[in-house]
């Protein structure tokens, strides 16, 4: 369900900055410029508003790459445009993430610009080739003079292909696949995390026991059969690089790993705790690219303010209402309860006119009725 957004924007001539404003109660995930979400951003703190400040260019430094017009004349004035990112999750953009282009009209500016126009400059990101699928082996001969074996694939649960050209919010799996002589009762999995391009942002899925801290961002690995472990998951992808790292460890034990009981019906066969019977660890890394949803790449309609003697009048044709389910549910209930009482209206009119009618019928059979003309014999 996408989530319904309640934002304001506010515009200050004075203080050369305008803010965005987020009326969600207890959020915890961030705002941000597109492209910029390690230098203008704002992190929710559980609170019922968020306000993410955004200072207006001053002598040619713009932090933020807001596109700038200046209008200069009798009344000079400044128009900004930014693209605000709304992401619900903490850490991780997800498909429920919105995007929402405000714009912020200034009249009687104190910047003074040098240019009657300016055009604000892009950024570009040149990503790599995609890394769906890695091979790892331990450096030890384990059993009956073979090494383990094992490879790591992301693949399309659509298709059951690799994964390629992957967009936010695609169902994907997590695949792990080992060579025989060793199967999923010998090798478990855990500690998986997932980085960005840059390593400067983590979550974490999988900790040492192989349980997932967090459900909705990924669930525990299953065997499918003798030889795979698989996990169906959301494309996601951090605000700062569409480079998305998966890095786990692979545990083989001597005999048998017992699983974990993680809790809530989540069974685990991750990791179990160091001891004499595990002799050997392998770790996987692999990477992907994940790209913005289509569907998020054109912006919500235009939040916009004004500060001074401009109007900005928004586009009717862009008109929406934003409700919480409470409120649309009271909505429908008064709707349900109009409808049956112009009904019964309705009905108590149709009753009353019917009853009029058979009384007017009555009436005229008691007072009007049939005469009988007879005539007397002469004498």
């Amino acid at each position: 369900m996408i989530p319904c957004l309640n934002m304001t924007v506010s515009c200050g001539a004075s203080e050369g900055s305008m803010s965005v404003t987020l009326h969600q109660p207890k959020f915890q995930g961030r705002l941000f410029v597109q492209g910029h979400a390690n230098s203008c951003w704002s992190q929710g703190r559980g609170t019922d508003t968020t306000t993410l400040v955004l200072p207006l260019p001053d002598n040619s430094i713009n932090k933020c790459n807001l596109n700038v017009a200046y209008s200069v004349g009798e009344v000079n004035r400044t128009l900004a445009t930014v693209v605000v990112v709304v992401q619900f999750h903490p850490l991780i953009q997800t498909v429920s993430d919105r995007i929402v282009k405000v714009t912020c009209l200034i009249s009687e500016s104190s910047v003074s610009p040098s240019n009657n126009l300016t055009l604000a400059a892009g950024f570009s990101v040149q990503e790599p080739a995609i890394q769906s699928q890695i091979t790892g082996e331990g450096g030890n001969v384990v059993h009956n003079g073979t090494s383990p074996r094992a490879k790591m694939r992301v693949i399309d649960s659509r298709t059951g292909t690799d994964a390629t050209n992957i967009q936010l919010g695609d169902p994907l799996q997590l695949v792990i696949d080992i060579e025989p002589p060793f199967n999923v009762t010998m090798v478990r999995a855990g500690h998986l995390i997932a980085s960005s391009g840059s390593h400067m942002d983590s979550l974490l899925l999988l900790d040492l026991r192989g349980c997932p801290p967090d459900l909705q961002a990924f669930p525990g690995l299953v065997p499918v059969n003798n030889t795979r472990l698989a996990a169906p998951f959301r494309a996601f992808r951090f605000p700062s690089s569409p480079i998305l790292t998966l890095s786990i460890v692979l545990t083989l034990c001597s005999v048998q790993c017992q699983p974990t009981d993680c809790g809530n019906g989540v069974i685990s066969y991750g990791r179990k705790r160091r001891s004499l019977d595990v002799y050997e660890e392998v770790p996987l890394q692999l990477a992907i690219i994940v790209h913005s949803d289509n569907s998020t790449s054109v912006p919500n309609p235009v939040l916009q303010a004004s500060f001074g003697s401009a109007n900005l009048n928004p586009d009717p044709s862009h008109s929406q209402i934003c409700t919480s389910f409470l409120t649309a549910c009271l909505l429908a209930l008064f709707w349900i309860l109009l409808q049956c009482t112009l009904l019964a209206v309705c009905c108590c009119l149709l009753h009353r006119k019917t009853g009029e009618q058979q009384d007017t019928i009555s009436l005229r059979h008691d007072f009007h009725p049939p005469r009988h003309v007879t005539f007397s014999d002469e004498v």
